[in-house]
């Protein structure tokens, strides 16, 4: 489905201004949260670990879309929504203009911004990162264990979360 599609069935919506305030704060403390859990549970439970990972970055996409962009996103399908609203507003040429820059510093740290993607590799880090979640929570033959877990954190979450963090401003 595209954006316009989850709009017209209310997946994704504008947020109501008495609830906006409520759920920036939700989607702030479970991503703080989501990493927390992530990074305690890299020596316990791997499998846990990625699924929380996603979680944060699943989080502060809808933390980010509701403070710049006024959306929230709910109901059925709602982490592909996410990935489509994030695909959606970084489309605007002010935001993929803020969203390269970020993009141009973030390469100095992490491999995974040195792609010719542009602005199009963050809604595809999310979508890898709902994908590997998946795989991880429901079925997957695929052994679970610390490197692929480690991997997961240092080279989808963390890059991904910081990059948000600096899309939504110095108050996360």
């Amino acid at each position: 489905m595209d954006y316009e599609s989850y709009l017209n069935q209310g997946i994704i919506r504008l947020l109501e201004t008495v609830e906006k305030e409520k759920y920036i704060l939700f989607h702030k403390t479970a991503y703080e949260d989501d990493i927390k859990v992530a990074e305690m549970l890299l020596t316990s439970s791997f499998r846990w670990a990625i699924i929380a990972g996603y979680y944060a970055m699943h989080d502060i996409t809808k933390l980010y879309l509701a403070k710049h962009h006024n959306l929230k996103i709910s109901e059925k399908g709602v982490h592909l929504a996410a990935v489509v609203a994030l695909r959606y507003v970084l489309s605007d040429n002010e935001q993929k203009k803020k969203v390269l820059l970020l993009l141009a510093e973030a390469k100095k740290t992490y491999d995974i911004f040195s792609t010719p993607l542009k602005e199009k590799v963050i809604p595809a880090i999310l979508n890898k990162g709902k994908e590997e979640r998946e795989k991880t929570q429901y079925y997957s033959e695929e052994k679970i264990n610390l490197e692929k877990s480690l991997e997961f954190q240092e080279k989808i979450v963390r890059p991904y979360v910081d990059i948000m963090k600096k899309m939504i401003g110095n108050d996360k």
